[in-house]
């Protein structure tokens, strides 16, 4: 348990997690209270999980809100070629020669 003293969550991994969590659950199967502490590893995981995660998270999030930008560009072009060309054809239920 001394190791997880001298530790902070940039030192540790996954199998030093590992290694204390089945330390501490030898220590619960031959008798000491220290459940609390599977408690306490369960929280030094996640904040090792999310660490890992967070880079990853925000690139995703700069990726989709770039995304936002190029569709909200394209509906802006869609709506501009869309205005040039209003209202209907005469053509549209005509044979191309009518109305010479």
């Amino acid at each position: 348990m001394n190791d997880i003293e001298h530790n902070f969550i940039n030192t540790v991994s996954v199998e030093r997690i590992l290694q204390w969590r089945a330390t501490v659950q030898e220590l619960i199967r031959v008798g000491f209270a220290m459940e609390f502490m599977l408690y306490h590893l369960r929280e030094i995981a996640w904040a090792f999980f999310i660490k890992k995660v967070q880079p990853v998270v925000d690139a995703i999030d700069t990726h989709i809100e770039s995304l936002k930008k190029e569709v909200a560009d394209l509906e802006a072009r869609h709506e501009s070629l869309l205005s040039g060309v209003t209202g209907s054809s005469r053509f549209e239920d005509q044979t191309l020669i009518s109305g010479l």
